[in-house]
């Protein structure tokens, strides 16, 4: 990270932590253990060679170098991705950021409040971030990747003075070897309570054991997962555990929570022991009383401590995992994104087959598009399906997230450059994504986020249609279809100046909004369709309180959200019918109070329609009521074809 000097008001803060690691020497040569804080200090001083007294600007890697960690971590984080959305939709509201790190602290996801970006950027909470030790001193990351437990690091805790205003609460996630992978951490910069402190930890493990058991089950999904619990709710990831057991009945893995429950002797070991080494019957038994799909809830005993436990049996998914079948796995998902259609994506929604009928009409006209929606309603997906059926089909389809990546980085993704052109670029330079899209088509998500100073420069690009790659000095010409799509109410920022007016004309010449997941009219029928086509083997039936389960919830993340929820809920069902017990436990537990209830069944249009009529169509008192502008008031007017009852 590059250092400068600080301020007097960090004196007091670079005292005290000199002051706290010259009292820890004593400590030791007195046989007394040093706190986790007075560990982390010392460290930082005497290992890592950092001093308290600079002051650190956050540490964010260049592109070419973070794409490296997002690839090898990709297998991680498309496991973990729904719960940090989950964890994150839960403690949001209460001013916390959620980053998901690899097992270096480099941040590789990360969710906060757009309104808050600035100031949270400013302390490092996005993604590219190094938040190892030894180069961001004590913090919750680093600290927790270090000692490999859970830990909270409050303000005054951090080794520099710049972070004291930062609460990092963070959990370790490990793989089926014991072997850290990856840490899952809750960020506030606001104060808190001691209750509010229990309830974050505690949300944060749950998730982080989640993440645990998911992936468990990914790196052992060519054997029989028993997961079991003194509880009858197995499902639950704090309380059980979960052993892989080959098909000679030999446990080839266990988690951490199911080490600890058979034994908690120091040296205690179940790897490659026969199944009756371990419990109170045979493998064969528990296979012949799976095959009898038993009515109650079956129990085994541990021999090391002689504790019940409920159990469930998963059959193995797959035999083998060669790299011939991944990469048949991968090619399949590029064929079904290849396939993609308008027609797969409609459904029996109304709204959607008006929208659909719409883009069939301009396919091929060479109209930029913007499409606007919810995060995880399926933008990316139309966009894909626009392109499959464009005279473009065959040629490259590119897609950027805007917000996914560091401002400093979006210029070189987006336009590319020569080599030699900064410290950290590829020998041999790189090809933009608008470069790469060229005869294509170029997808840019989350619009909304893209820097000002870009927005110039993406603009011009647009009017003369050629792009000059970062230290290059010709202009290459262009013929892309350009897709855009944001969550955000582009005339709003308009207004507020931060979305540039002459942009945003250029990007909606043709602008289609999708509704987001509660507001369907076939939601019923899009679960039950997306839980079949992630099911591990033959489709699953779900029961009817779990779909009633599945209907009323609120859905805040969307199809991309349900096609998580149906991935997970696939994994965690041991029979043929899946029940609200395999569903997780947001869902399961949801307030479904009737305010709430009354708000997730009005569709916008009603809650549009309903104010409009309560205020006598008296836009200024819409716009106040719905918390939205009076531009909005009236394009939402214009979307759903709503005219004034005087002007008909």
């Amino acid at each position: 990270m590059a250092k400068t000097r600080i301020d007097n008001a960090g004196h007091v803060h670079v005292e005290r932590v000199l002051s706290t690691v010259s009292k820890s020497k004593q400590l030791v040569s007195s046989f007394e253990t040093p706190s986790l804080i007075d560990r982390s200090w010392d460290r930082c001083l005497n290992q890592h060679r950092i001093s308290p007294d600079l002051r650190v600007i956050p540490d964010v890697l260049e592109n070419y170098t973070l794409r490296q960690y997002q690839d090898a971590f990709a297998d991680v984080h498309e496991i973990a991705e729904n719960s940090v959305e989950k964890l994150f939709s839960l403690i949001a509201d209460i001013g916390y950021t959620v980053l998901l790190t690899d097992k270096n602290g480099i941040t590789l996801d990360c969710r906060y409040d757009p309104e808050c970006e600035r100031e949270l950027k400013a302390q490092g909470l996005y993604t590219g971030t190094n938040w190892s030790e030894d180069v961001a001193g004590t913090n919750g990351i680093g600290t927790c990747l270090v000692e490999e437990s859970s830990v909270i690091i409050r303000k005054e805790e951090h080794f520099f003075p710049t972070m004291l205003d930062m609460t990092c609460t963070v959990s370790p996630i490990f793989d089926s070897k014991g072997k850290l992978i990856a840490s899952l951490d809750a960020t506030t910069l606001h104060p808190e309570t001691v209750g509010q402190n229990r309830l974050i930890s505690k949300l944060v493990e749950q998730h982080a054991r989640q993440i645990e058991a998911l992936y468990f089950v990914r790196q052992h999904a060519n054997h029989w997962l028993l997961r079991f619990s003194t509880f009858k709710d197995t499902a639950d990831n704090l309380t059980t555990g979960i052993l892989a057991i080959d098909e000679d009945g030999i446990i080839v893995a266990g988690n951490r929570n199911g080490l600890s429950l058979i034994s908690r002797r120091a040296g205690y070991t179940i790897k490659n022991c026969a199944f009756q080494q371990i419990f109170d019957t045979t493998f064969s038994q528990l296979l012949n009383d799976f095959s009898k799909k038993l009515s109650h809830q079956p129990s085994i005993r541990s021999l090391e401590n002689g504790i019940d436990f409920y159990y469930s049996l998963v059959p193995p998914v797959s035999r083998s995992s060669s790299p011939q079948e991944r990469s048949a796995v991968k090619k399949s998902k590029a064929a079904a994104r290849a396939s993609m259609t308008l027609d797969s994506l409609v459904g029996n929604d109304r709204q959607m087959q008006i929208t659909a009928d719409k883009v069939k009409q301009i396919i091929n006209m060479d109209l930029h598009m913007l499409i606007i929606g919810e995060t995880g309603s399926g933008k990316e997906a139309m966009a894909q399906a626009i392109h499959n059926e464009s005279l473009r089909k065959d040629k490259p389809f590119v897609a950027i997230n805007c917000a996914a990546i560091p401002d400093s980085l979006i210029e070189s993704e987006l336009f590319g450059y020569s080599s030699g052109t900064f410290t950290g670029a590829l020998k041999k330079g790189m090809k933009g994504k608008i470069l790469q899209a060229n005869s294509g088509t170029l997808f840019l998500d989350e619009i909304g986020d893209m820097p000002l100073h870009l927005q110039t420069r993406l603009l011009r690009v647009l009017s003369e249609m050629e792009v000059v790659p970062l230290g290059e000095s010709s202009p290459i010409p262009l013929d892309i279809q350009l897709i855009s799509a944001t969550n955000k109410d582009v005339a709003e920022m308009i207004e507020e100046n931060i979305f540039r007016s002459d942009l945003y004309f250029r990007l909606n010449g043709a602008t289609f909004e999708l509704p987001a997941l509660r507001q369907r009219t076939d939601k019923q029928e899009l679960i039950t369709r997306i839980f079949n086509a992630h099911a591990r083997a033959e489709p699953l039936e779900i029961s009817e309180g779990a779909i009633q389960q599945l209907v009323n919830y609120s859905w805040p993340g969307n199809i991309r959200q349900l096609i998580n929820v149906a991935k997970y809920a696939n994994a965690m069902c041991t029979g043929d019918l899946i029940s609200t017990e395999h569903l997780p436990r947001e869902i399961q537990t949801e307030d479904c109070s009737a305010a709430a209830q009354q708000n997730v069944q009005y569709s916008e249009y009603e809650s549009i329609m309903k104010s409009l009529k309560d205020n006598k169509w008296n836009i200024t008192k819409v716009s106040k009521e719905l918390d939205i502008c009076r531009a909005t008031v009236y394009r939402k007017m214009k979307t759903y074809n709503i005219v004034p009852p005087n002007d008909i």
